[in-house]
């Protein structure tokens, strides 16, 4: 069973912003064909910082899916994220042979500081800024 720890109103607030930027990268595919966004790396460490905020670790099968991401290629980015200092290895699972990944220090500390950044440059959600630039572009003032 995972660890449920209570988590920051900071940490929460990075969770709602990781959350948020991960269904936008899913749905995605539904305007734009999957192959031109081939890197999982990215997407491995967004799912890997809301596993973590869980309290949990993933399975590397697990991480694959969630990034949709094929196991080797998924394979290879979790030992560059490992070399990197990002991810590390977590407990072992049920069945005693698969090790879970989870995010390291650096690699959390990072997330948090990225996501929290994110959310002090749109104080308004970006609703205003967005808004704005659409206007901009359909009135052809880009």
């Amino acid at each position: 069973m995972a660890e449920h720890r209570p988590i920051s109103l900071a940490t929460s607030e990075a969770v709602k912003v990781v959350s948020q930027i991960i269904y936008a990268r899913r749905t995605r595919s539904d305007f734009f064909a999957p192959e031109i966004f081939s890197d999982p790396a990215w997407d491995m460490l967004l799912v890997l910082f809301l596993a973590k905020a869980r309290g949990e670790g993933m399975a590397p099968d697990q991480l694959a899916k969630a990034a949709a991401s094929p196991l080797g290629a998924s394979a290879r980015w979790i030992g560059i994220l490992k070399r990197n200092g990002l991810v590390q290895p977590g407990r072992v699972q049920a069945d005693g042979i698969t090790r879970m990944i989870e995010l390291a220090p650096r690699g959390w500390s990072a997330m948090l500081q990225w996501a929290q950044r994110w959310i002090e440059s749109y104080p308004d959600n970006g609703n205003g800024r967005v808004t704005e630039l659409l206007n901009r572009i359909y009135d052809g003032k880009n």
